[in-house]
């Protein structure tokens, strides 16, 4: 695999300047705004992403343009969702010209998610864990290169027993295959924001756990409200019947319960077990 060399006349920190100059443009705080700028952590990004010239890619938060530039000239199409209306209008002068970028206005949240091969995001905090759980469950993708909050992304790659592991970590292990691929310096993104990032690649799994996934969402929610408490007592807070398992797995903690045994309870609680997942 090769590095991808970045062909802009400026590097990106200071052309991100330039244009967050030129438009007038303050990042937004409640947006969770921070443009990566550090051009040899893009080239290594872009290396994961591995990008082919038969593939379509979506770049969520696409921003001020400059990365989804830099994807377009390697592929077939790029769809590149943006919320902010102030930066649509500076990503649609960046990317002028390039007859394969398609830009849609929108909330990422709020969208049907088209299918794609990749998906390229330095993902907006606010938005990290629902994110994470609609492009498991949408699965319109083959692999996801993405950028979180370093703890955000300890919590998808924890395991039981752990004091990161919860409802991501159960969620992302049954649903997804994660990867860590590197950690980012706070000093790679403008503004700054206050913790180090982490770089995953995220691909879809478990196939056959998917029609338990709206249970296995709604349990672990219940169930990691109350983590340090058995399991039993927290079927008994929430009302939910006590199903035929042994006490020795009633009397687990919820932290210590794995994700395997988590899909066992919502299936059973559900009335909905498999023979392959009663035999795990």
């Amino acid at each position: 695999m090769v590095y991808v060399r970045i062909s802009m006349k400026y590097g990106l920190r200071k052309r991100t300047l330039e244009l967050l100059s030129k438009y007038g443009i303050r990042p937004k705080k409640r947006l969770s705004q921070s443009f990566l700028v550090n051009d040899f952590i893009v080239e290594r990004l872009l290396m994961f992403l591995d990008l082919k010239p038969t593939d379509t890619v979506m770049d969520i938060g696409a921003g001020l343009g400059l990365l989804t530039k830099l994807i377009a000239e390697k592929v077939k199409m790029v769809i590149a969702v943006e919320i902010d209306p102030v930066l649509v209008r500076v990503l649609k002068d960046t990317t002028s010209g390039m007859n394969n970028v398609k830009i849609i206005e929108s909330d990422i949240m709020k969208l049907n998610l088209p299918n794609v091969d990749k998906i390229f995001s330095n993902v907006p905090y606010n938005i990290s864990s629902p994110l994470v759980i609609k492009l498991l469950r949408e699965r319109c993708f083959k692999t996801a290169i993405l950028t979180f909050q370093k703890e955000f992304g300890l919590r998808m790659l924890a395991r039981p027993g752990t004091s990161s592991y919860g409802r991501l970590s159960v969620i992302t292990s049954l649903y997804g295959n994660v990867e860590k691929l590197m950690t980012i310096g706070r000093g790679s993104f403008y503004p700054p924001p206050r913790v180090d990032s982490i770089a995953i690649r995220l691909k879809p799994s478990g196939e056959e756990y998917i029609e338990l996934m709206s249970k296995v969402e709604s349990l672990t929610a219940k169930l990691f409200s109350q983590r340090r408490r058995k399991v039993r007592k927290v079927l008994e807070k929430f009302n939910l019947k006590m199903p035929e398992l042994p006490i020795e797995f009633l009397d687990k903690r919820v932290y210590e319960l794995t994700p395997l045994e988590i899909l066992k309870l919502a299936a059973l609680l559900s009335n909905d077990i498999s023979s392959h997942i009663a035999a795990s």
